[in-house]
Formats: C-alpha cells, sequence, structure tokens
C-alpha cells in the first residue's frame, strides 16, 4: 500500500507521527536497506561499535582503565562560553586529581558519542531509535535533543561517567553551561547533588566581556572552538553579532546568579583574566577548594586562543558602539 502524502494526524500521539514521517522519507529516498540497518543498530541487533564508530580520541578513562573510585566530592565548574573553562579543564584533568573534568552534560560532543560507544549508556528510547536511524542516515547526529534518551538510562550514564571518570582522591568533575544544566538535569528532576557527594563549586566569568563575545563570535563563525581545532573559515568582523553574543552572555551569567541565590550557594569565583595573568596561583586556589593541594602545576593540554585580531575586533566596535564600554573593562 502506498504511504499517505499527508502528515497531518491529529489524533495520533506524536510518536506514532513522528514514526510514520521516518518511514515516509524512507519510502520517498529510497533508502530502506541503510534505514534499517540503523535500526539494527540501534535497537541491538548489531553491535554497538558496528552502529556508532568514534570519531576522536575519548579524552575520558576508558572502561578497562577505570577503577571506580566512590565519588565522596564533586567539583562542579559553571562556566560560560569563552570565559577559559577548557584550557582551566585541560589543566585540572593532568592533575589526575580533579575528577577529569568535562562537559558530560553536552550530548552533541564526538566525546559523548565515544562514550555511548563503549558504555552503551545512555539508551536512545522508542522515539529517539526510530528518529534516529533517519537522521543518521541523512549524516546528521542520531540524538537531537535529551527527549531522545530514557529518563532511566540518563541517569545511569551520569553514574556511569561518575564512576569511570572519578580520580583515587574520590573527585568527579562536571563543567556545564547553565543551558545544559538546565536542560539536562534541572528539567529532569535532578541537580548537583544527585552524586550524593558534598559539592565544590567554581564559578569562572571574564571581566572583559566584549572580548568575550568577540570570542563566541569568531569561534562560532570558524567552527574553531579550541585550539587543538582547525578553523573550517576565516571569521568575518561582524558588529550585529557582537551585540547578540553580549547579550547571550548577560542571560547565561544571570541565570548562574539567579540559581546559585535561590540555592544558597557561594561558589569559588574565577576569571579568565586571572587564570591566563597567573595560571599557577589560580588552579592552586581550586585544587585547595577541593582540599587536594598540588606540588606542581601541570601544562594545559590546550593553548589559549585570543590573538591580535580580536583586539582589532575590540576597537573596532567600541569606537561605533561606545555604550557598551563599560562591558569592556578589565579588572
Amino acid at each position: 500500500m502506498p504511504l499517505a502524502a499527508s502528515t497531518n494526524l491529529p489524533s495520533i500521539n506524536s510518536f506514532v507521527r513522528d514514526t510514520f514521517c521516518a518511514a515516509r522519507f524512507v519510502h520517498s529516498s529510497r533508502l530502506s536497506r541503510s534505514v534499517i540497518f540503523s535500526l539494527r543498530c540501534i535497537f541491538g541487533q548489531l553491535s554497538s561499535h558496528d552502529a556508532i564508530s568514534a570519531t576522536c580520541q575519548n579524552i575520558s578513562v576508558p572502561s578497562d582503565q577505570a577503577s571506580n573510585y566512590p565519588t565522596t566530592c564533586l567539583l562542579a565548574i559553571a562556566s560560560v562560553h569563552r570565559t577559559g573553562s577548557t584550557l582551566l579543564c585541560s589543566i585540572l584533568r593532568a592533575t589526575h586529581m580533579a575528577g577529569m573534568p568535562m562537559e558530560y552534560l553536552n550530548i552533541h560532543t564526538k566525546n559523548f558519542t565515544n562514550f555511548r560507544n563503549e558504555n552503551n549508556l545512555p539508551k536512545l528510547n522508542m522515539r529517539g531509535a526510530v528518529i534516529g536511524a533517519v537522521r543518521k542516515v541523512t549524516g546528521r547526529n542520531a540524538w537531537r535533543n535529551i527527549d531522545y534518551f530514557s529518563d532511566s538510562s540518563w541517569r545511569a550514564y551520569l553514574n556511569r561517567a561518575a564512576s569511570l571518570n572519578t580520580t583515587r582522591n574520590g573527585v568527579f568533575g562536571i563543567k556545564m553551561h547553565f543551558n545544559q544544566y538546565d536542560e539536562h538535569m534541572l528539567q529532569r528532576g535532578i541537580d548537583a547533588s544527585f552524586w550524593n557527594a558534598p559539592i565544590k563549586w567554581v564559578r569562572i566569568t571574564r571581566d572583559n566581556e566584549v572580548r568575550q563575545a568577540i570570542s563566541l563570535v569568531r569561534a562560532e563563525q570558524s567552527n574553531q572552538w579550541n585550539s587543538n581545532m582547525s578553523a573550517v573559515r576565516e571569521p568575518v568582523y561582524d558588529e550585529n553579532a557582537i551585540v547578540v553574543a553580549l547579550e547571550t552572555i548577560s542571560t547565561a551569567n544571570k541565570n548562574w546568579d539567579a540559581y546559585f541565590a535561590t540555592q544558597a550557594i557561594t561558589p569559588l569565583l574565577v576569571t579568565y583574566e586571572q587564570l591566563t595573568r597567573d595560571m599557577d596561583a589560580t588552579v592552586r586556589r581550586i585544587m585547595s577548594h577541593i582540599n587536594t593541594p598540588i606540588d606542581k602545576v601541570p601544562e594545559p593540554q590546550t593553548k589559549r586562543q585570543s590573538d591580535g585580531a580580536s583586539a582589532q575586533w575590540e576597537q573596532q566596535f567600541l569606537h561605533s558602539r561606545p555604550e557598551f564600554a563599560s562591558r569592556a573593562a578589565t579588572i
């Protein structure tokens, strides 16, 4: 029987509608065999290694090397884009005493894909399996949002991430932007207390928010988010994009401010400027915060990305938009 030409199906639930759309796509694009293969992979009839291939080195501890230390302290790093949090976490990971902090709540990274490949967590729910198969065939990420994973499987993933990445001193570290924390934990009825360990919050911000916004625009345009990545295109100055980025930064900071105020949390405050000016002292402050002083601060695994072009953009932006000068102040 030919598939219907319309997706106007108000009487059925969203899953059935999504499944119908997926089936119509398969029929119309003649990719049936590929879709069936992808579905079999996701439903477990083929090995997870065949289903999703790793495309980059996994930074997290491999399963066969994990010691499964119990988590007795959570290092929670509250971050905003372009504050030096990636640089900071690369140093903290190199100490092997700070819980391997990464963006475990970011489901759009290759590292997350690798983790699923190795651990089969979190698992796609029924809707995610069907729609994800179609997305994979068209070259897109199989999981578009958190709703593609079952709640119990997502919680199992969070526990597994901690068990694999807690260092021998009992610390598990996690870096998260507020939107990740909100969408992937708070809206699911859980928070940082999920791991049942005392929480040591670190808040990293940037004094010069204009330069931060410029860095965000340049990263978005070039798709170069850290020094280990190659730019796919040369950034082009865009005044309006910088203004939008400033608003994005402001919203993110306000969200963290509101959360900490509501929860009566006083995090350890760190700035990008402190980190780049005195990396040794800044890292030692954080290690002392988790009651783990260290003899030597290791070298970072990534490098600072700021360059002369960013300074030129800042000068040009402030010349045309002087009302933002106060947000370029560096304390």
